[in-house]
């Protein structure tokens, strides 16, 4: 009688075990771990006031300069282009690149969409600071030249539309640079989800 108590008792500490395993590795699975940036930070405003973001205090803030032919745009009523720096970086692309589009059929969001549908990416519907968002991995491998991985997410908001895309990673080998930017996940986290989309 002893015997079979004890072969009970072993038996439901196994169970429990691996119940306890398996709940512990469905969490790792769903739960971001990566540690929070908690740095000083700056608040940049954008000039057409469609949005502002957050950014840790030592990264470079670039907006881009109108480079095409006619008159510039009314940089009051149209977004720029922002290109958040982080601090020791050269190369162009290795950054968090925000543009933002008004009005309910935005061409940005046309745009972004099509470019994922045309390369076979099925985005990944997802909520960045509260706001209704769309998420996609694009990974271009062609070894040995060439190769990068990026995170773009598309808010959409009533008339408003956010691209957001963060480079991981980049290698090229004519490049003085190769760059791998998995050390800024915090802070890329802390820049996305600081976006308020502005009245």
């Amino acid at each position: 009688m002893a015997h079979f108590g004890l072969q009970k008792a072993l038996t439901t500490f196994l169970i429990l075990g691996l119940v306890g395993i398996a709940t512990w590795y469905i969490i790792r699975q769903t739960v971001d771990v990566s540690p929070q940036w908690t740095g000083i930070s700056k608040t940049y405003t954008d000039t057409a006031r469609v949005y502002s973001v957050q950014y840790p205090y030592d990264w470079t803030i670039k907006e881009d300069e109108h480079g095409g032919e006619g008159a510039p745009p009314d940089y009051s009523t149209t977004s720029r282009t922002v290109r958040l720096v982080p601090p020791g970086v050269t190369e162009h692309g290795l950054e968090v690149t925000i543009q933002a589009g008004r009005g309910r059929v935005s061409n940005l969001r046309s745009l972004i969409r099509d470019g994922w549908k045309d390369s076979g990416h099925i985005p990944q519907a997802t909520r960045i600071n509260g706001y209704e968002a769309e998420y996609v991995q694009e990974e271009f491998k062609n070894a040995p030249y060439e190769e990068w991985t990026d995170h773009n997410y598309l808010i959409i908001a009533s008339d408003v539309t956010l691209y957001i895309t963060f480079r991981e990673k980049w290698y090229h080998p004519m490049s003085n640079t190769n760059w791998d930017g998995r050390t800024f996940f915090p802070e890329f986290n802390f820049i996305l989800n600081s976006v308020t989309l502005l009245d």
